[in-house]
């Protein structure tokens, strides 16, 4: 009988090194952002912290109206009081669905003092996508647009578990009333809402102390829906927190500096990046109701901001406006941006205009803040990572990506626009985000139209005009 020969065990395959074993980010970094922190267990914490600190120092700034540490708190107490005698209380769900004014950041803080659960929405939904998520959320109260509860928002409520409403006029908190983005005339005060303004100023004192935790749930933020039914996710407090500090200390920005809220503050990006790092920084949050590249640019003059982040659509338009000068981003010592490539905005008139900045400009990647300094080298602007390694690091080396194109907050423009194909080729987009955009904006839609090619789902308002 012949012995079998013996069997030579498979060598196992050889495991690639990682490019990111060495961390070669930590270089990047400074030794604040290096150190641990050890945040406030909400950004309600950090607000009274602030209050304490500074109540006098201006909030909340939105165009010639001012509200004060102190009077935002008085603001906020009054709102979470009416609240609160309407049967919120923790773990309840308060739908708050504006633009950036201050009745978002008082319905926010109010829901908070009341122990409630924020559920932001775009305000730029249509009656089914509202519909769903109150229905989804399981929202016990609704603060919305005074007119949006009228056409529309009423009946999209029906059937949810929505029992007490609040609405506002964009009119209230200011004077100047710019028409570019304020619709001229006060809305008529329905009768089955109250008028958030007026709560505010009644002066009810607020519940007792819902003593907020790092792990109880602050948000319940929706995507955007583009591959199906938005779908809510659940962020504590303590990673709002822990975010917003990691801005303050790695963006060393002095107490009291002003945020230019040019991202909404509905989205993630805006709620950390905006509000909650502001008052983790005793700041003022500087307001200007929605994206309109004007009224943005006169807003840079007039209250000199030190910090602001967007996506790249919105500070490509701020560049291409006939206006603009360095002068506008003179104040601002740090810049974020996100969602894709900055490239477009360092050519021609932006490259001039963004050098007026007296700090660094920066990139937001998915999942994080990635700031970069832009240092003109041989004629060329040049980005060096400041933030995340692996991710960080592909934004900065991976090929270069449609500048705008609908898609989700996570993946802007994955899945909807084939990213081989030039930017301006609308005959690109596939089948099924022509589907998804049609139920969203309308039939009317078709592969060419130019409001299908420049408009963004999440960024309501923050994009390039037709070309």
């Amino acid at each position: 009988m012949t012995a079998s020969p013996a069997k030579v065990p498979a060598e196992a395959p050889s495991e690639v090194p990682s490019p990111y074993g060495a961390k070669p980010w930590l270089a990047r970094l400074s030794p604040a952002q290096r150190a641990p922190v050890t945040p406030p267990p909400s950004v309600l914490h950090a607000f009274r912290a602030a209050v304490g600190r500074a109540p006098e120092r201006t909030a909340l700034a939105y165009f010639d109206g001012r509200l004060r540490y102190a009077e935002a708190d008085a603001l906020s107490d009054s709102l979470a009081g009416h609240l609160a005698e309407r049967g919120i209380s923790r773990g309840d769900r308060v739908a708050v669905m504006l633009q950036n004014t201050p009745h978002f950041v008082l319905a926010v803080l109010a829901a908070w003092k009341a122990g409630a659960v924020v559920v932001p929405l775009n305000p730029m939904y249509k009656s089914g996508e509202a519909a769903h998520i109150l229905r989804d959320s399981g929202a016990a109260a609704l603060v919305c647009d005074a007119r949006a509860w009228s056409a529309y928002l009423r009946e999209a409520a029906r059937g949810s578990g929505v029992r007490t409403v609040l609405t506002a006029s964009d009119l209230d908190f200011q004077t100047r009333d710019d028409v570019r983005v304020l619709a001229p005339g006060r809305p008529e005060q329905a009768a089955d809402a109250a008028d958030l303004a007026a709560v505010a100023r009644r002066g009810r004192p607020a519940p007792p102390d819902p003593c907020l935790t790092a792990a109880d749930t602050a948000l319940i933020s929706y995507t955007s829906g583009t591959s199906g039914a938005p779908k809510g996710a659940m962020n504590p407090h303590g990673a709002l927190t822990h975010n917003a500090v990691r801005q303050v200390t790695g963006h060393p920005l002095p107490e009291g500096a002003g945020y230019f809220a040019l991202a909404p503050l509905f989205h993630i990006t805006g709620m950390v990046c905006e509000l909650a790092a502001c008052f983790t920084n005793a700041g003022t949050l500087v307001l200007a109701h929605r994206f309109d590249a004007g009224v943005v640019l006169d807003a840079f003059l007039e209250h000199r901001p030190a910090y602001t982040v967007g996506p790249a659509t919105a500070f490509m338009a701020l560049a291409a406006h006939p206006e603009a000068t360095a002068d506008h981003f003179a104040s601002f010592q740090v810049v974020s941006s996100g969602g894709a490539p900055l490239q477009d905005v360092y050519k021609g008139q932006g490259r001039g205009v963004l050098r007026g900045g007296n700090g660094r400009v920066g990139r937001r990647g998915h999942g994080g803040i990635h700031s970069a300094r832009v240092e003109e080298e041989r004629g060329e602007s040049t980005q060096r990572l400041q933030g995340s390694p692996a991710r960080g690091h592909r934004c900065a080396n991976r090929p270069r990506t449609p500048p705008i194109g609908p898609g989700t907050s996570e993946r802007p423009g994955r899945g909807l626009l084939d990213e081989r194909a030039p930017f301006r080729a609308a005959k690109r987009l596939t089948a099924a985000a022509v589907g998804a955009l049609r139920r969203r904006f309308g039939p009317g839609l078709s592969r060419t139209s130019p409001s299908l090619v420049h408009r963004r789902s999440r960024w309501p308002c923050a994009a390039l005009p037709g070309r």
